[in-house]
Protein backbone atom coordinates (compact mmCIF):
# COMPACT_ATOMS: atom_id res chain seq x y z
CA UNK A 1 0.00 0.00 0.00
CA UNK A 2 1.52 3.30 -1.06
CA UNK A 3 1.50 6.77 0.48
CA UNK A 4 -1.44 7.91 -1.69
CA UNK A 5 -3.62 5.08 -0.39
CA UNK A 6 -2.62 5.80 3.21
CA UNK A 7 -3.40 9.48 2.68
CA UNK A 8 -6.87 8.78 1.29
CA UNK A 9 -7.64 6.30 4.07
CA UNK A 10 -6.46 8.77 6.73
CA UNK A 11 -8.63 11.48 5.21
CA UNK A 12 -11.61 9.12 5.10
CA UNK A 13 -11.08 8.11 8.73
CA UNK A 14 -11.05 11.81 9.63
CA UNK A 15 -14.32 12.48 7.75
CA UNK A 16 -16.46 11.57 10.79
CA UNK A 17 -14.33 13.85 12.95
CA UNK A 18 -14.66 16.62 10.37
CA UNK A 19 -18.47 16.23 10.33
CA UNK A 20 -18.71 16.29 14.14
CA UNK A 21 -16.33 19.27 14.33
CA UNK A 22 -18.35 21.03 11.65
CA UNK A 23 -21.49 20.53 13.75
CA UNK A 24 -19.60 21.80 16.78
CA UNK A 25 -18.60 24.87 14.77
CA UNK A 26 -22.26 25.53 13.93
CA UNK A 27 -23.20 25.86 17.60
CA UNK A 28 -20.13 27.75 18.87
CA UNK A 29 -21.12 31.28 19.77
CA UNK A 30 -17.57 32.57 20.10
CA UNK A 31 -14.36 30.88 18.93
CA UNK A 32 -11.95 30.24 21.78
CA UNK A 33 -8.58 28.80 20.85
CA UNK A 34 -8.39 26.70 24.02
CA UNK A 35 -11.75 25.08 23.20
CA UNK A 36 -10.80 24.50 19.55
CA UNK A 37 -7.48 22.85 20.40
CA UNK A 38 -9.06 20.78 23.17
CA UNK A 39 -11.58 19.35 20.72
CA UNK A 40 -8.90 18.73 18.10
CA UNK A 41 -6.62 17.05 20.63
CA UNK A 42 -9.34 14.76 21.95
CA UNK A 43 -10.29 13.59 18.45
CA UNK A 44 -6.66 13.06 17.39
CA UNK A 45 -5.86 11.09 20.56
CA UNK A 46 -8.94 8.94 20.09
CA UNK A 47 -7.89 8.09 16.52
CA UNK A 48 -4.35 7.37 17.73
CA UNK A 49 -5.41 5.11 20.59
CA UNK A 50 -7.96 3.23 18.50
CA UNK A 51 -5.52 2.69 15.59
CA UNK A 52 -2.83 1.52 18.00
CA UNK A 53 -5.20 -0.84 19.79
CA UNK A 54 -6.43 -2.17 16.45
CA UNK A 55 -2.89 -2.78 15.22
CA UNK A 56 -2.04 -4.73 18.37
CA UNK A 57 -5.20 -6.84 18.06
CA UNK A 58 -4.41 -7.46 14.41
CA UNK A 59 -0.88 -8.65 15.23
CA UNK A 60 -2.33 -11.17 17.69
CA UNK A 61 -4.33 -12.72 14.87
CA UNK A 62 -1.92 -12.18 11.95
CA UNK A 63 -1.21 -15.88 11.42
CA UNK A 64 -4.90 -16.67 11.19
CA UNK A 65 -5.77 -13.85 8.77
CA UNK A 66 -2.63 -13.31 6.66
CA UNK A 67 -3.78 -15.56 3.81
CA UNK A 68 -6.96 -13.62 3.17
CA UNK A 69 -6.15 -10.18 4.57
CA UNK A 70 -7.05 -8.48 1.26
CA UNK A 71 -10.59 -9.88 1.57
CA UNK A 72 -10.80 -8.69 5.18
CA UNK A 73 -9.61 -5.23 4.15
CA UNK A 74 -12.19 -5.17 1.36
CA UNK A 75 -15.00 -6.17 3.71
CA UNK A 76 -13.96 -3.73 6.44
CA UNK A 77 -13.48 -0.77 4.09
CA UNK A 78 -16.72 -1.53 2.26
CA UNK A 79 -18.63 -1.89 5.53
CA UNK A 80 -17.12 1.28 7.00
CA UNK A 81 -17.70 3.25 3.78
CA UNK A 82 -21.29 2.01 3.53
CA UNK A 83 -21.89 2.99 7.15
CA UNK A 84 -20.58 6.48 6.45
CA UNK A 85 -22.82 6.83 3.38
CA UNK A 86 -25.83 5.57 5.35
CA UNK A 87 -25.05 8.05 8.15
CA UNK A 88 -24.83 10.85 5.57
CA UNK A 89 -28.16 9.82 4.07
CA UNK A 90 -29.79 9.62 7.52
CA UNK A 91 -28.35 13.01 8.49
CA UNK A 92 -29.63 14.51 5.24
CA UNK A 93 -33.14 13.14 5.92
CA UNK A 94 -33.12 14.51 9.48
CA UNK A 95 -31.55 17.88 8.70
CA UNK A 96 -34.55 19.72 10.13
CA UNK A 97 -34.24 17.90 13.47
CA UNK A 98 -33.17 20.07 16.39
CA UNK A 99 -29.43 20.39 16.95
CA UNK A 100 -27.87 18.94 20.07
CA UNK A 101 -25.10 20.32 22.21
CA UNK A 102 -21.76 18.59 21.71
CA UNK A 103 -19.91 19.67 24.85
CA UNK A 104 -21.17 16.91 27.11
CA UNK A 105 -20.82 14.26 24.39
CA UNK A 106 -17.33 15.11 23.14
CA UNK A 107 -15.58 12.08 24.64
CA UNK A 108 -18.27 9.68 23.43
CA UNK A 109 -18.23 11.25 19.98
CA UNK A 110 -14.45 10.94 19.81
CA UNK A 111 -14.69 7.23 20.63
CA UNK A 112 -17.46 6.77 18.07
CA UNK A 113 -15.43 8.47 15.34
CA UNK A 114 -12.39 6.41 16.36
CA UNK A 115 -14.07 3.02 15.96
CA UNK A 116 -13.31 3.10 12.25
CA UNK A 117 -9.62 3.52 13.15
CA UNK A 118 -9.79 0.50 15.44
CA UNK A 119 -11.13 -1.62 12.61
CA UNK A 120 -8.72 -0.26 10.00
CA UNK A 121 -5.76 -0.62 12.38
CA UNK A 122 -6.68 -4.27 12.93
CA UNK A 123 -6.72 -5.07 9.24
CA UNK A 124 -3.69 -2.95 8.35
CA UNK A 125 -1.42 -4.56 10.92
CA UNK A 126 -1.07 -7.56 8.62
CA UNK A 127 -0.05 -5.59 5.52
CA UNK A 128 1.76 -2.50 6.81
CA UNK A 129 4.09 -4.20 9.31
CA UNK A 130 6.64 -1.50 10.22
CA UNK A 131 4.63 1.30 8.57
CA UNK A 132 1.73 0.96 11.03
CA UNK A 133 3.32 3.50 13.39
CA UNK A 134 3.65 5.99 10.55
CA UNK A 135 0.01 5.36 9.61
CA UNK A 136 -1.15 5.91 13.20
CA UNK A 137 0.73 9.21 13.58
CA UNK A 138 -0.22 10.37 10.09
CA UNK A 139 -3.90 9.65 10.79
CA UNK A 140 -3.72 11.58 14.06
CA UNK A 141 -2.27 14.61 12.26
CA UNK A 142 -4.91 14.43 9.50
CA UNK A 143 -7.63 14.05 12.14
CA UNK A 144 -6.37 17.07 14.03
CA UNK A 145 -6.33 19.16 10.84
CA UNK A 146 -9.81 17.89 9.91
CA UNK A 147 -11.15 18.81 13.33
CA UNK A 148 -9.66 22.31 13.27
CA UNK A 149 -10.90 22.86 9.72
CA UNK A 150 -14.36 21.55 10.57
CA UNK A 151 -14.76 23.84 13.55
CA UNK A 152 -13.66 26.91 11.57
CA UNK A 153 -15.82 26.07 8.54
CA UNK A 154 -18.80 25.23 10.74
CA UNK A 155 -18.43 28.51 12.52
CA UNK A 156 -18.35 30.40 9.22
CA UNK A 157 -20.96 28.44 7.22
CA UNK A 158 -24.38 26.84 7.42
CA UNK A 159 -25.31 23.26 8.31
CA UNK A 160 -25.95 21.96 4.79
CA UNK A 161 -22.39 20.67 4.33
CA UNK A 162 -21.82 18.08 7.05
CA UNK A 163 -23.62 15.11 5.48
CA UNK A 164 -21.66 15.49 2.21
CA UNK A 165 -18.34 14.85 3.95
CA UNK A 166 -19.49 11.45 5.19
CA UNK A 167 -20.86 10.56 1.76
CA UNK A 168 -17.59 11.41 0.00
CA UNK A 169 -15.45 9.73 2.67
CA UNK A 170 -17.55 6.57 2.59
CA UNK A 171 -17.40 6.40 -1.20
CA UNK A 172 -13.62 6.69 -1.21
CA UNK A 173 -13.29 3.92 1.40
CA UNK A 174 -15.46 1.62 -0.71
CA UNK A 175 -13.37 2.34 -3.82
CA UNK A 176 -10.13 1.61 -1.95
CA UNK A 177 -11.73 -1.58 -0.61
CA UNK A 178 -12.44 -2.73 -4.16
CA UNK A 179 -8.89 -1.87 -5.17
CA UNK A 180 -7.56 -4.11 -2.40
CA UNK A 181 -9.13 -7.08 -4.20
CA UNK A 182 -7.06 -6.45 -7.33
Amino acid sequence: MNFTHLTFISICLAADTFAVSLAKGFIIEKLKFTEIFKISFIFAMSQTMMSFLGSKLGKLFINQISGFSHIIIFLILTFTGSKMIFDAWREHRNRDAPRFKLNSNLFILSLATGIDSLIIGTSFSSILNSNINFFIVFTAVITSIASLTGIFLGYKSSSFMSHYTNFVGGSVLILIGFKSLL
